[in-house]
């Protein structure tokens, strides 16, 4: 009858034989239950992910405490190694021997030091715990202090050390402790890796919206290859500027500078030419 189910049935017809209804929607026939299994893979892979990044994080900030810690208790001794040593300088009873013995503790005491500082620093910016006091100041003015400190480091290596001021410079208004830390690390880098005889020179200049500080060396170049990693922690570049040190100082200065809304950047043009590294702020 008109509407009515159509049946195909076998066996004879009535009685004992078997209907199938046409138009019936067809048995799975594997497909939803690889869906099924499917989206529950997917859900597993999101909730161990989820736990490895909880893990990760909370490594992080374990690591970056002990780092601190370790770094304040190291720091009291050395501090106390570092005075007597001073004390110990101005005496009028020492030998020459002697006299070198106390240069030679203050020097690695320093050196020390400063290793120690990098650490907790480092610890601090990967916790969020780093303060920016911003005052302003005159960019030009924080070069030529810190192009005097390192004068008497390229006086001992023949070095001709230089810079320059754009008189257009406006005032910035950063963070200056931090800025001087950047630039003396900058500085004391060019100088280390520039043979004696070489140059090394700074240069501040306004451009656009931005203050621009450089800083170019005659000394060995950065390798291609190792200019994308080389403001990562810990990193050497091998064997152009391998060296002393923790490895740290450019790490930091780049975490410093982007704390600072501003970028940095290194560029060598190949063996022979030294490099230049640069940082940019805001106006």
């Amino acid at each position: 009858a008109e509407g009515g189910v159509c049946c195909v049935c076998g066996g004879g017809g009535t009685g004992g034989g078997r209907g199938v209804e046409m138009g019936a929607r067809p048995r799975p026939t594997g497909g939803v239950g690889r869906g099924v299994a499917d989206g529950r893979g997917r859900r597993q892979a999101e909730t161990e992910l989820r736990r490895t990044k909880t893990q990760a994080e909370q490594a992080t900030t374990a690591k970056s405490r002990f780092l601190a810690s370790m770094s304040h208790e190291l720091r009291t001794p050395l501090n106390s190694i570092l005075g007597f040593s001073d004390v110990l300088a101005v005496a009028e009873n020492l030998d020459e021997r002697q006299n070198r013995y106390v240069s030679n503790i203050r020097s690695s005491g320093q050196s020390l030091l400063t290793m120690i500082n990098d650490v907790l620093d480092l610890a601090k910016i990967e916790s969020g715990r780093m303060e920016v006091h911003a005052i302003e100041f005159q960019i030009g003015d924080l070069v030529e202090r810190q192009v005097n400190s390192v004068a008497p480091l390229a006086e001992k290596k023949n070095i001709d050390l230089d810079f320059s001021v754009d008189p257009q410079c406006p005032l910035l208004f950063q963070d200056i402790g931090k800025l001087e830390q950047i630039l003396l690390n900058l500085l004391s880098n060019a100088i280390k890796f520039t043979p004696p005889g070489g140059h090394v020179g700074a240069s501040v200049q306004a451009e656009n919206d931005e203050v621009l500080v450089r800083v170019q060396d005659t000394g060995q170049c950065v390798a291609p290859e190792d200019l994308p990693p080389i403001f990562e922690r810990f990193y050497k570049a091998v064997p152009s500027r391998s060296g002393e040190g923790t490895g740290l100082g450019l790490a930091i200065a780049k975490h410093t500078v982007l704390q600072h809304g501003g970028r940095i950047w290194a560029e060598s043009e190949g063996l022979g030419h030294g490099s230049l590294f640069a940082v940019a702020f805001r106006i």
